[in-house]
């Protein structure tokens, strides 16, 4: 996941993308962001992130097609003003 906003190379804080390689010699790693790779040198992976998951917050820069809400069953509060706000 990008964390903070790289206006060269046109990704933005939580777009998430796929490690595709890594160059050990040239010391750059490669990441696929939807339909293109960026390549990131060694003084730029400060700007990358693991991301298993996400919250919801950070993906909105992705603009992701789905998001999947995993809840407890002690958060019944959340859970009733969820159903209402999606049943409008």
């Amino acid at each position: 996941m990008q964390i903070r906003n790289n206006y060269d190379k046109e990704v933005f804080n939580g777009d998430i993308g796929v490690v595709e390689r890594v160059d050990l010699e040239e010391r750059a790693l490669f990441v696929r962001f939807d339909d293109r790779t960026m390549e990131y040198d060694s003084t730029e992976l400060d700007e990358l992130a693991l991301a298993y998951a996400t919250t919801i917050q950070k993906a909105q820069g992705g603009d992701p097609i789905v998001v999947l809400l995993v809840l407890i069953k002690q958060a019944k509060a959340l859970q009733a003003r969820l159903a209402e706000h999606f049943s409008q």
